[in-house]
């Protein structure tokens, strides 16, 4: 809303659209009027009682008409002219990137474009906010050098769901002079795989499998501490054969359906147990042979349910048994001619139960 303080010869100059307001400070009691009087509208006639401030507040309707303000007791009469101008032109930029959306992490910015024209005593503003998923932040400037072509600053997309840049053109004064260009991006979220899969696992047990989100793009799997028998890139699973007891990782990054890709790996922990435990002396094992090999004359040893790619050689007295005769397993297979579980010449009090032995020879 425009106050106006005789402009040239009492004119009150706004846009198009605008308002025009007449404040009167230290108004006696009598009754203050305000009307376009030429060309003449009673309609607009507006009538305000003292003391106090006095305030008329107006849309004129008609270009370069006449309004007068006056008072009953006479202690004010005075006139102006509404002059209209035209709404201004905003200035334009272009988006850098041009793309509607962009991944977070991501940096946008705008680049100068055309000047803004027009309007009354305007001037360009550039101005810039974000939201953060809950609300808009308040406008601030934005750093840019226009109309000299140019780039502005960089804005983070780091945790925001939206960027909005605005170039407007505006008076200062109220004169409801306005007119903006906002260049808008969306923000949309890397993803952050999730994978899912068996752990804890025996040491050397193969086929285990391994999956992520399906639908997605450029699956880009890593494993350590074992090997990938299937699936694995540009897949969203992956196939592993683990190898000895210790910490494998399976990794996996993707491209969404938004074209975004994870920041980062996920990285999926899993333990490879030491499936043999020697019960007398409290201590773990990979293999059964050397449980066997460090166990002292009378020692129990117990195995969880694997598969035991090994042949097994008993050199001393000793209880050795699994904890179920179908999951405890020992596999002779690509392990060449030989049993099973051979003990030796001489070595009595062995006792062995709860196996399954397969795939041996000799």
């Amino acid at each position: 809303e425009y106050i106006p303080t005789l402009e040239g010869a009492g004119f009150a100059n706004i846009c198009t659209g605008g308002s025009v307001t007449v404040k009167v400070h230290n108004a006696t009691s009598a009754t203050y009027y305000l009307m376009q009087t030429n060309p003449s509208d009673p309609m607009t006639l507006q009538t305000v009682a003292g003391p106090g401030e006095i305030v008329f507040t107006t849309a004129p309707a008609t270009n370069n008409a006449i309004w007068t303000v006056w008072s009953t007791d006479f202690t004010i009469n005075e006139s102006y002219t509404v002059v209209f101008y035209a709404q201004p032109t905003a200035p334009t930029m272009t988006k850098n990137p041009s793309d509607a959306a962009v991944c977070a992490g991501a940096n946008v910015q705008a680049n100068c474009g055309s000047a803004g024209s027009g309007g009354y005593n305007c001037s360009d503003v550039y101005e810039y906010r974000t939201h953060d998923g809950s609300a808009w932040s308040a406008w601030a400037a934005y750093t840019i050098s226009c109309p000299t072509p140019g780039t502005g600053a960089a804005i983070s997309t780091t945790g925001k769901t939206q960027v909005e840049i605005r170039a407007s053109r505006r008076d200062a004064q109220g004169r409801s002079c306005y007119a903006e260009n906002v260049y808008h991006w969306t923000v949309n979220p890397v993803p952050v795989p999730v994978i899912a899969g068996p752990t804890p696992v025996c040491p050397l047990s193969t086929g285990n499998t391994y999956t992520t989100a399906s639908g997605m793009t450029s699956y880009d799997w890593e494993v350590t501490g074992g090997t990938i028998s299937g699936g694995g890139d540009g897949n969203d699973f992956v196939t592993v054969d683990w190898g000895v007891s210790g910490t494998g990782h399976v990794t996996v990054v993707y491209t969404d359906g938004n074209g975004c890709t994870a920041a980062l790996p996920t990285d999926y922990p899993v333990t490879i147990i030491s499936p043999v435990h020697n019960i007398t002396l409290n201590t773990w094992h990979g293999t059964i042979q050397a449980a066997v090999n460090l166990a002292a004359s009378g020692n129990e040893i117990e195995c969880a349910a694997c598969i035991y790619k090994e042949k097994v050689i008993i050199d001393k007295p000793l209880y050795l048994h699994g904890v179920d005769e179908a999951t405890c397993i020992i596999d002779g297979a690509g392990l060449g001619v030989g049993s099973g579980i051979y003990i030796n010449y001489n070595i009595t009090d062995v006792r062995i139960e709860k196996f399954t032995i397969r795939n041996h020879a000799g």
